[in-house]
């Protein structure tokens, strides 16, 4: 049998701080509990089965150099990994997580391997002036209807 694999890539909901966490179906938590529970509903469908996951992950940098804390989500998506794979039992493999830089995944599926290079700084007000237009675009966007997965 060939293993099966997957990802996924989220970005949590800007809310208040004091939020709990524990609540995955909050509505800022609820992007990133759908999309894994999508995820793992493929993984199962190509014949994986839940009992046998592991879990990598990446990410939740502060790449933008701003006192804005409603573009600080690396916390928040790093905080939503770790309680959702505690809650979920599922055993975690390897992390790349936090610091001040992105970085760029190589997923190589047949090998069950993950390469992760970190990105040099930048402080490019393009960057973020388009994370800022993003977030305004995600404030106001429709969050009824179905998951995209890519």
């Amino acid at each position: 049998m060939l293993p099966v694999s997957g990802n996924r890539r989220s970005s949590a909901k800007e809310t208040s701080p004091e939020k709990d966490i524990k609540n995955f179906y909050s509505e800022e938590l609820r992007y990133g509990t759908i999309a894994m529970e999508c995820l793992v509903g493929e993984i199962q469908k190509k014949g994986g089965e839940r009992r046998y996951l592991r879990a990598k992950y990446f990410g939740g940098g502060k790449v933008l150099r701003t006192n804005d804390s409603l573009l600080e989500i690396g916390l928040k998506n790093i905080n939503f990994a770790e309680a959702y794979f505690s809650e979920e039992k599922i055993p975690v493999d390897g992390k790349d997580v936090g610091g001040i830089v992105g970085r760029k995944i190589f997923f190589i599926i047949r090998e069950n391997k993950v390469l992760c290079k970190e990105l040099e700084i930048s402080d490019s007000a393009n960057v973020l002036y388009s994370e800022t237009q993003y977030r305004e675009k995600l404030i106001h966007q429709d969050t009824s209807g179905s998951v995209e997965l890519f």
